[in-house]
């Protein structure tokens, strides 16, 4: 079988990429959520019963949690990867991916569950619209409320400041495909050859807006990034996090990254100033 190696994007490991054997490689990173793992790997092979078209790998970035993991993987066959450390969200997704087989990767979270069979149709999406470069989940809540904040348009420092003073959070059904600029991580699609194009996440984000990131540079390229309320996933959120003082820290160091990398340096110095006065980020 041929290997192609390539280097990840902002100077990081190579990722290595087989040539495709599977429709779908589904892939998880699991940490502090072992748990919801074993619940939303339970739902997905009673939904998809087709094991033949499509592969799980998880990537563990938990060394608590191995021992479960490995426990869990006699039971329900998949690929476990052990990182021995907490590498974060994107850096874990392109280690699975340099064992993916599949024509496309689908990141999905541990804290999902999967409420009806949906691959077949994700695989033809992609395969009648060659305009399609990454396609998101509708994410709900058990309730079937639309998640608030797992979609939209490219953030501005304008909207920073607008988000958080009048917080309008995007997250309602359109009833039919929309385009976006971009798409939560917690559940979108993307072929492995664009994966391999864009050199996979940009690892310079812990943990959050990678996915925003990989959704900008994909229409760089002239890619379209949609999502369809047709194809849903419960998702209940925030479940690996060990403190919401934590997860604070994370998102203000990644939204700061975002700025430096995709934002004019003048926001770049405001975003500072004004999350410090007014946002104490």
């Amino acid at each position: 079988m041929e290997e192609t190696a390539l280097p990840v994007y902002a100077r990081h490991t190579t990722i290595t990429l087989m040539t495709a054997k599977l429709p779908i490689s589904l892939i998880f990173v699991n940490y502090h959520s072992v748990w919801q793992l074993s619940f939303a790997l339970t739902r997905l092979f009673a939904i998809e019963k087709n094991r033949a078209r499509y592969e799980v790998i998880v990537v563990n970035n938990d060394v608590r949690e191995t021992l479960a993991l490995e426990r869990l993987q006699v039971l329900l066959k998949f690929t476990l990867l052990e990182n021995g450390r907490n590498s974060g969200f994107g850096s874990a997704c392109n280690r699975g991916a340099e064992v993916a087989t599949g024509e496309l990767l689908g990141f999905i979270n541990p804290d999902t569950v999967w409420t009806e069979e949906l691959l077949a149709g994700m695989i033809n999406l992609f395969r009648t619209d060659d305009s399609l470069g990454i396609m998101g989940l509708h994410l709900v809540d058990e309730c079937g409320v639309p998640e608030a904040w797992s979609g939209g348009k490219f953030l501005t420092l304008l909207q920073v400041i607008v988000n958080n003073l009048f917080p309008t959070p995007a997250g309602r059904p359109s009833g039919s495909e929309e385009r976006l600029d971009w798409t939560s991580g917690a559940g979108l699609f993307l072929s492995n050859s664009l994966f391999r194009t864009l050199n996979g996440f940009d690892q310079d984000f812990f943990l959050y807006f990678e996915d925003v990131d990989l959704c900008l540079r994909a229409q760089a390229l002239g890619y379209a990034v949609k999502k369809d309320p047709h194809y849903r996933l419960i998702h209940f959120g925030g479940k690996s996090h060990e403190s919401g003082t934590v997860q604070k820290r994370h998102f203000a160091a990644a939204q700061a990254t975002y700025f430096s990398k995709h934002r004019p340096r003048f926001e770049q110095v405001l975003l500072h100033a004004v999350r410090s006065l007014f946002f104490n980020l």
